[in-house]
Formats: structure tokens, C-alpha cells, sequence
């Protein structure tokens, strides 16, 4: 399942796939008159595979308890389910994890460990 651009999801409006569908879900980026900001929308994309979605929700649970933190990509929803599709919102990036390290890859020990633990 996936979606195809300027599809209306709930009023969020997908712009473009980002990179490649991972486990159980693909990455969009969206935009909606809520957020002036491009947005990201995570889709469920193994309907019909309680395991998975139970591991969906769990992600966005988990991200959602850390959150506020400076360390990771916030989230804007809990899991939206409708007639076709579930789905979350979350922060949109302005790097890529790539961009990150290769900026960053001549920082201090004490730095890297800064980053990880928070």
C-alpha cells in the first residue's frame, strides 16, 4: 500500500516518498493548515499483520514518551486510524542521519557520548 502524491489523508496532503519503506512503514512528507511546516507522515503499510501493527503503535508510544527531547524527532500524533489507512505525524527533519555523521564525524569522544545518552 502506498500512496501517491497530493493524496489527502485526513487533510494532510502528501509532497514525496522519503528513502525506502522500512519494516512496517513508509515515510512521507505531507503538509496540513495545521503545521507551518512540512511534516512527516508515517503509514502503516502491513494491514492485516497483528504483529506488525501491534510494533507500529508500540514505536509511536514509545517515541511519544521520550518526547520533548532535543535528541530525537518529536511527534505531532498518536497513531490516526481511518477507513484505509493508519498512520502518524511527526516532526520533519532538515538533515539525514548521513548529512549528521558527516558533518559531525570528528567530534570529541565526550561529545559522541553527549548524543547518545541525551
Amino acid at each position: 500500500m502506498q500512496l501517491v502524491i497530493n493524496q489527502n489523508i485526513d487533510g494532510n496532503i502528501i509532497k514525496r516518498q522519503i528513502g525506502d519503506p522500512g519494516a512496517f512503514g513508509i515515510v512521507y512528507e505531507a503538509e496540513n493548515n495545521t503545521h507551518l511546516s512540512p511534516i512527516v507522515l508515517k503509514l502503516f503499510k502491513n494491514v492485516g499483520d497483528a504483529e506488525s501493527e501491534k510494533r507500529f503503535y508500540q514505536e509511536n508510544q514509545i517515541i511519544r514518551d521520550l518526547s520533548p527531547h532535543k535528541r530525537i524527532i518529536n511527534p505531532l500524533s498518536e497513531v490516526s486510524v481511518n477507513t484505509s489507512y493508519i498512520y502518524y505525524l511527526m516532526e520533519m527533519a532538515d538533515y539525514s542521519l548521513h548529512k549528521f555523521h558527516t558533518d559531525n564525524r570528528k567530534l570529541p569522544l565526550d561529545e559522541i557520548k553527549n548524543i547518545m545518552i541525551g
